[in-house]
């Protein structure tokens, strides 16, 4: 079968490619070793963009790289805004927010390792950190110069899909927006994102040299693997001639985007009987976020998210807040840590599993493959199965109670 030819040949590409950049002794790359030993997932490079740009990280830039962003993005009247830079906040992969002289809204969308959008992703994040961040102002929620969506994906043939521009059919009814009102910037790693890089690099003075060989090795990186798709576009371009593997290859991915929606079904189901067979609530905030509750009104939870791993969350707690609640979890819940600052950037995460490396992936198939061939849910289970109890959902209620 002429499919089964691509996929081998793909391999070979792989396999070719991957050979060849050991014999060439290419430089040092900070990123390829932390991609090669850790992996170097969409959280990750979220989490460097963010670094970059927020003014108060410890690269000793300031704003320099946050302004020249908002040059590049041709913003006007920045210079004065009170700018805070956040990764991972409110489901937005880089938030940048400023709320005085005059509220401003930039999200980044960050596609670094090729991940499908979800329905309604782009309005949700549009609904819930420009719309509401605006007091549901459908004027300034509208306006361009003070909100911005940007979607960042790897190369030029990655832009977003329409789905994700529509208004979810439930749950956001006072809204009168059917559609996304603001238009999306695309911008690539390859492209406007490097470009910014180096303009970075040339505004650094010569006693920034730390800084300036981590901007350096960030780019050669993203040259690298841009070089490396397209390799692999190169070598797969003769089978496409063929309009029989064209249309093969169509319908296989058609059925493996089915196949990876069914499995992440069947693993809700079973985390959504485990949770309602114990007497507590079950929610998915979407395909990579399941919540167990201890009751309908929400509050205090345990979370698994592929990317994350296990962990118990509170929306809108503070850190003052976590103090007052500290005793009673770290006395109940000992196979968690308790987390006193933040957590991927993020103060709501309360406590994190102690393995919880065991439960991260880096991407959606990742974890899906993981969710129905392996035993993944077994180990969800056997971590919940000993909380999931009328006592640790008291504790959790009074907890509630006593954050209100």
């Amino acid at each position: 079968m002429e499919i089964d030819h691509l996929i081998q040949h793909y391999q070979e590409i792989i396999k070719c490619y991957e050979e060849n950049q050991k014999t060439e002794a290419k430089d040092f790359n900070v990123f390829d070793f932390m991609s090669d030993i850790f992996g170097l997932g969409e959280t990750k490079h979220s989490r460097i963009i963010a670094f970059l740009l927020n003014p108060d990280a410890p690269h000793g830039q300031g704003k320099l790289f946050l302004n020249l962003f908002l040059e590049k993005l041709e913003l006007k009247n920045y210079e004065d805004d009170h700018w805070k830079v956040y990764a991972e906040k409110g489901n937005a992969d880089v938030l940048i927010q400023s709320t005085y002289p005059i509220r401003k809204t930039i999200i980044i969308e960050n596609k670094s390792n090729w991940a499908e959008d979800q329905s309604n992703q782009l309005y949700r994040y549009w609904h819930n950190l420009i719309y509401l961040f605006h007091n549901r102002d459908c004027i300034k929620s509208r306006d361009k110069t003070i909100n911005r969506i940007i979607y960042l994906s790897p190369h030029e043939n990655k832009y977003f899909e329409e789905h994700s521009l529509c208004k979810p059919e439930k749950g956001y009814e006072e809204c009168p927006e059917k559609k996304v009102p603001i238009k999306i910037d695309n911008w690539f790693f390859r492209s406007e994102f490097r470009d910014w890089l180096y303009e970075c690099l040339k505004n650094l003075d010569e006693h920034s040299q730390k800084i300036s060989l981590f901007i350096t090795d960030y780019i050669n990186y993203w040259e690298a693997t841009n070089f490396k798709h397209e390799t692999i576009m190169n070598g797969l371009e003769e089978h496409f001639t063929n309009k029989q593997t064209w249309t093969d290859l169509k319908e296989i991915l058609s059925k493996k985007q089915q196949t990876k929606i069914n499995w992440i079904e069947n693993f809700k189901a079973k985390l959504k009987f485990l949770s309602e067979s114990s007497g507590w609530k079950f929610y998915q905030q979407n395909y990579g976020d399941f919540r167990i509750y201890p009751s309908d009104n929400w509050g205090i939870c345990f979370v698994y998210e592929y990317e994350k791993g296990l962990s118990i969350w509170k929306e809108g707690i503070t850190i003052e807040q976590k103090e007052k609640i500290k005793e009673d979890l770290i006395g109940s819940i000992s196979d968690f840590h308790f987390i006193d600052n933040e957590f991927h950037n993020n103060t709501t995460y309360v406590m994190a599993f102690n393995q919880n490396q065991e439960l991260m992936f880096k991407d959606e198939d990742e974890f899906a493959w993981e969710a129905n061939n392996t035993n993944l849910f077994d180990t969800i289970a056997n971590i919940l199965k000993p909380h999931l109890n009328e006592e640790t959902r008291k504790m959790f209620l009074e907890i509630n109670n006593k954050l209100e």
